[in-house]
Formats: C-alpha cells, sequence, structure tokens
C-alpha cells in the first residue's frame, strides 16, 4: 500500500497473476481535448497504468481502480470518463498469459491527497495502492 508511481503489484487470483503498474500521474484543471468535460471537483488526476496477465488468466477493468481521498471521499473512473485525457485502459476478460494492456484512468478530485486503490472483484478487497 501507498507505493510510489512506478511500482508494480503482483495480484494472484484463482485463476492467474497479475502484475498492475502506475507508472505516473499528472492532473488537469481542464479537459484535456476539446471535446471533453471540464472537472466538477476542481482537476482531473490521470493515472497512466499497465495491467499484465503473467501467469494463467485475468480480467482487466479500469473500474477496478478507485481514488479514495485523504478525507474519506472516493471517485471511480467513471467520474472522469468524459475528459478526454489520453488513451483509456481498454478492458477484457479472461485474458490468456502475455497479454498487457496500457492507458489512462482518469478521476475527477478535490486535490491529490489520496490513493489510488487497485481493486478487483476477484480478490474480495484492495490488493495495493499507489500515492501521486
Amino acid at each position: 500500500f501507498d507505493m510510489k508511481p512506478g511500482s508494480t503489484l503482483i495480484v494472484e487470483t484463482s485463476s492467474g497473476t497479475l502484475e498492475v503498474t502506475v507508472k505516473s500521474f499528472k492532473t488537469s484543471k481542464r479537459a484535456c481535448d476539446q471535446f471533453g468535460t471540464d472537472p466538477d471537483e476542481g482537476l482531473y488526476l490521470i493515472a497512466n497504468v499497465s495491467v499484465k496477465i503473467t501467469k494463467g488468466t485475468g480480467s482487466i477493468n479500469p473500474l477496478y481502480f478507485n481514488w479514495v481521498a485523504d478525507d474519506g471521499t472516493t471517485a471511480n473512473s467513471i467520474s472522469g470518463a468524459f475528459a478526454g485525457c489520453g488513451k483509456a485502459l481498454d478492458s477484457g476478460n479472461d485474458m490468456r498469459t502475455g497479454t498487457l494492456r496500457s492507458g489512462t484512468v482518469v478521476f475527477d478530485v478535490a486535490n491529490t491527497k489520496g490513493a489510488l486503490e487497485y481493486e478487483s472483484g476477484l480478490i474480495g478487497g484492495t490488493a495495493g495502492s499507489w500515492r501521486p
């Protein structure tokens, strides 16, 4: 928990093993392209992530990432879905060993005081977190 950007989390499930890496964070006070909407909470927190299936099969979904602010408020990736910030992380189910997906997961937040948590329904709780 509270890992630094660039750190990799190893997640083992009954069907396989995944390597989840939050490569970096950045912020934007406005939409990132001309078609995006500005943030309601103050800024977009943009996480550049990758997920690799290293053993067996696994599922990838941007909704497995949640923002938990230090004050206890939360946001999921739907909150930043229309920000237009980078190529969104693709999802997929039952993907084979060697599959790698990379992209952005965006959150509409008040500030960067908090942690990005990874939680897959297959593991039954939060597996780890990163701080910007």
